[in-house]
């Protein structure tokens, strides 16, 4: 990459130059149709030599087709031209450049960082994984993503779901790995998601999630909810079919699945937990305690008010 880069902005030898050594043309011709591109950066000197790849430039000029882009351990303040894809990129990876603001690639070519127009909207950029960085928050460069719909931001530092309800078309967000507790509120937050990912965070309570009535799939394996009583936050969202809460302490529980089936009532044969669906003899234990209840209420439980 840094090879070609060079190349690209030095001067050659007039084409009537016999020496093929200097005939760069056929590599800048090749580049200029990739449409996938994979950048990986070197921390430290390269080998035995004095040479840092990460102090020097990457010029993205002649990669003008390009509309997958990933960048591992990559100086961002050495990146030049990146803006020149704002309009063909439709996913971007950026992994381990130790990136604490959403502006310092969205905006990479803007020196007043956080004056906005048109010319900078990422207009194709559909997925972006921002794995594997430091950032704590998102910032208001977010408007420059508009057709976002997946969401990446797992290992980061976040202590709370970011604000994204300006990102109208997101469906899928995982934070993964970040140092989130709670959860309130968070429809406010998140809109119409569908996906969520908040595994491996110390999450505590579901509450929060209790009006995210869009929501399909919700996985927290690895926090520390412990109260089966949780669950009743969650039975009530319509959509919502794919549940994950392995590596929580709830789920050693006696009769654990049986439990979580029993708050979802009559959807429980809908609902796919930890990524196994209720078997027959989960839904008889099901029913069971659902008449049992019957016979001690005098009518239809509602387990809700119950527990």
């Amino acid at each position: 990459m840094h090879a070609i880069s060079r190349c690209s902005t030095t001067s050659l030898p007039a084409e009537n130059n016999p020496d093929k050594r200097y005939d760069f043309t056929h590599v800048l011709d090749f580049c200029s149709q990739l449409k996938i591109l994979h950048v990986n950066g070197i921390n430290g000197n390269y080998l035995q030599s004095n040479i840092n790849p990460n102090k020097l430039n990457y010029d993205f000029r002649i990669f003008k087709k390009v509309n997958i882009l990933s960048m591992k351990e990559v100086c961002l303040d050495c990146i030049k031209d990146l803006a020149l894809l704002r309009m063909n990129l439709e996913k971007l990876t950026i992994t381990q450049s130790k990136m604490t603001n959403l502006c310092q690639i969205l905006q990479c070519d803007v020196l007043h960082k956080f004056n906005f127009d048109s010319t900078q909207i990422w207009t194709n950029l559909v997925l972006m994984d921002l794995s594997f960085n430091c950032l704590t928050e998102i910032d208001q460069t977010l408007s420059l993503i508009p057709s976002l719909q997946i969401l990446i931001l797992d290992q980061n530092r976040f202590s709370s779901i970011p604000n994204l309800v300006e990102l109208k078309n997101l469906t899928t967000l995982s934070i993964c790995g970040n140092l989130i507790t709670k959860c309130q509120q968070i429809h406010l937050s998140l809109g119409n998601i569908l996906h969520l990912n908040l595994s491996q965070n110390s999450i505590t309570s579901l509450e929060g999630f209790a009006k995210l009535y869009s929501l399909e799939s919700l996985n927290l394996t690895g926090n520390h909810i412990s109260n089966i009583e949780e669950i009743k936050h969650l039975c009530k969202l319509p959509c919502l079919e794919d549940v994950k809460l392995t590596g929580n302490s709830v789920s050693t529980i006696v009769d654990y699945r049986v439990k979580v089936f029993e708050y979802f009532g009559t959807r429980a044969q809908e609902i796919c937990l930890d990524n196994e669906h209720p078997l027959q003899h989960e839904l008889d234990k099901v029913s069971i305690r659902r008449a049992l209840r019957i016979l001690k209420e005098g009518s239809t439980p509602d387990i809700l008010n119950t527990r």
